[in-house]
């Protein structure tokens, strides 16, 4: 009898391998990822792990503006620190789409920008989140820089002395922290600060702050008190609506604004369109006193939610607002 062997390439077989556990790790934490994103409802912009957001800014560090936003570099430019799990980092940019297509060989690396990745820290210092986090040391802070451009002097020279100070950790931390969050460029040299730059999110954050926390009134003050409400037969009998004085159509133009101002261009025309229906729909709503399904306004609603959380909110504020109407006989 004849007498086979069967020659198995143990390399190539565990190369293979590992290529499969990889594929299903990246694929797991992608999904993982998504979840997160959908919690949130689009509204919160996603903020990466530190290591990711480290690598993020060697590699922008290293674009020089070319149009294909593509930028390589060798890895004495990444921190030894990251290196063993540097495809696990590129992994994580790549699932957040800040990249595109990247590749690691024996002494460099390769990255293809996004535009995200491209906008990351500038999206970051516009976060609303910020006028909450931020200690109030680190806003006196960014105060202080923000006059020292005002009146001409050089933020560079100031944030060295500061560092130069005795409380040099502390100083040290504040920089950290308004660099990490895009309100300002920083380079250091000599265990100092070399160049510091102020950023457009970090000059107009007071600027923003104040809006928001007006907003944030606003939005505390426009409750309703619908005072005794009482059935008889087949009619609701409500109260009289404080703060009623609510104008629908300053609401729509404050919206069409914050759309011009903070959508994307490829965004504004189909969000406009959804904002000329949630006319069409609170015009009918007064009209027929009802308000009917329709189920495709709802999706592409909730579809532009996930970039646009505040959209959401604005467009159901002003249907509820126009519900109410119904309920107190306006």
């Amino acid at each position: 009898m004849a007498k086979f062997k069967i020659k198995i390439d143990t390399k190539k077989f565990e190369k293979q391998l590992n290529k499969q556990i990889e594929k299903i790790a990246f694929e797991n934490k992608k999904k993982l990822i998504i979840e997160e994103q959908l919690q949130k409802g689009g509204n919160i912009m996603n903020t990466l792990p530190n290591k990711e957001e480290q690598l993020l800014e060697i590699i922008l560090n290293k674009y020089d503006g070319n149009e294909d936003m593509h930028v390589s570099g060798s890895f004495n430019v990444i921190p030894r620190n990251m290196q063993f799990g540097l495809k696990d980092i590129f992994n994580t940019l790549k699932i957040y789409n800040y990249i595109g297509e990247y590749d690691i060989w024996l002494d460099g690396w390769f990255v293809a920008l996004n535009q995200e990745g491209i906008k990351y820290f500038e999206k970051k210092g516009m976060r609303q989140e910020l006028f909450e986090e931020l200690a109030d040391s680190e806003k006196e802070l960014l105060k202080q820089i923000i006059e020292i451009e005002k009146s001409d002097g050089d933020i560079s020279e100031f944030l060295a002395n500061k560092v130069n100070e005795d409380e040099k950790d502390i100083i040290r931390g504040e920089i950290g922290v308004l660099k990490s969050n895009g309100l300002i460029n920083v380079s250091w040299a000599s265990n100092t600060v070399y160049n510091a730059v102020l950023t457009q999110p970090g000059r107009t954050y007071f600027e923003r702050e104040e809006k928001y926390f007006k907003r944030m009134k606003e939005s505390t003050n426009n409750t309703y008190n619908f005072g005794n409400i009482y059935a008889d037969g087949s009619n609701v009998v409500v109260g009289d609506v404080i703060n009623s004085s609510i104008n629908i159509d300053n609401s729509l133009t404050r919206i069409e604004n914050r759309i011009d101002q903070e959508c994307d261009q490829e965004d504004k025309q189909k969000i406009k369109e959804l904002l000329e229906e949630t006319k069409e729909i609170i015009d009918n709503i007064k009209k027929s006193r009802t308000i009917g399904q329709r189920k495709s306004f709802f999706k592409k609603l909730t579809d532009h939610a996930c970039k646009y959380g505040w959209l959401y909110a604005e467009i159901v504020n002003l249907i509820g607002t126009a519900a109410i109407g119904i309920i107190g006989g306006k």
